[in-house]
């Protein structure tokens, strides 16, 4: 990711993609360094993987407060929400942040347990030995490497598979700490989860919780209770944060006038927009944007 904490910029991250090889790319302690802002909430677009090689962050992942030290990898999951609250100033790391969609197109087909390993736990993360540093640290120079050449006839499937062997490296340490038998998540837990990935896909378009609970199969004074008992949020607050969030994303960028930001935030009109973001922000979109000129 040119920088984990700014996956949530699409563009940004869609900027990156290797000409040849999209939907994946790498990045590095300046990638990180340049875009982070401690105690914001960053809403994650994509998959990542971080290796860290120095230092100590603290962060909180979804609603777990979690201290990574040096040497240590994490893994976190599109749709999970992330506030990076310290990083130590002697910090090294690198990783690499993909879409689902390069995931597919690997051909790599996961069922069950290993799928729920690899793509839907909350969190997962885990010290590495020296051994298991100097492998990943390889595998993602080399990868780099490929990535960075000029095009070639084989340059995809050199990658693919080269990511791959970096993915289940990761698997396996993580498989280390995490044994089979203990990857059970609740039905609270897996609520939340889906109730994430559901709200990555539809915010912009919908903010009923009603249209997310029957989704769920479920009430949506069940999710809401759900919810609240799992973030301290309701599912319209967390709906309500989503949306918020992209509105000052997209005000940020001088090539979305209002009136368009409210069409693809799916407002009826720029109005009912500005009354909107006012309830929740305290300013109009006019005086958030100046502000941040």
């Amino acid at each position: 990711m040119a920088n984990l904490v700014a996956i949530a910029e699409e563009d940004r991250f869609n900027s990156k993609m290797n000409e040849s090889v999209k939907g994946i790319y790498i990045f590095d302690t300046n990638d990180f360094l340049r875009d982070l802002i401690k105690d914001h909430h960053y809403r994650q677009d994509f998959y990542s993987i971080l290796v860290l090689e120095k230092g100590e962050i603290k962060l909180r992942y979804n609603v777990d407060d979690i201290t990574l030290l040096a040497p240590a990898v994490f893994f976190f999951v599109a749709g999970s929400q992330t506030i990076f609250k310290n990083v130590s100033e002697d910090i090294s790391l690198y990783g690499l942040v993909y879409s689902l969609q390069y995931i597919k197109q690997t051909g790599l087909h996961l069922t069950g347990t290993e799928a729920l390993n690899i793509f839907e736990r909350s969190a997962s993360y885990s010290q590495l030995t020296e051994t298991e540093l100097l492998v990943l640290t390889k595998l993602a120079e080399v990868l780099g490497a490929i990535l960075a050449r000029v095009p070639h006839r084989f340059q995809l499937e050199v990658v693919n598979n080269l990511f791959l062997a970096f993915l289940f490296e990761v698997r396996h340490i993580l498989g280390k700490r995490i044994p089979e038998a203990q990857v059970v998540i609740s039905r609270n837990e897996d609520i939340l989860v889906n109730f994430y990935r559901l709200r990555l896909e539809y915010f912009k378009k919908e903010r009923s919780v009603s249209f997310y609970a029957d989704k769920l199969n479920i009430t949506a004074r069940h999710l809401s209770q759900v919810l609240k008992l799992m973030t301290g949020q309701t599912a319209g607050e967390m709906l309500d944060e989503a949306v918020i969030a992209e509105a000052k994303r997209l005000l940020i960028n001088p090539n979305y006038n209002i009136s368009q930001i409210s069409h693809i935030l799916n407002f009826s009109d720029p109005s009912f927009f500005g009354k909107y973001f006012k309830k929740h922000t305290g300013l109009t979109p006019k005086e958030f944007r100046f502000s941040k000129t």
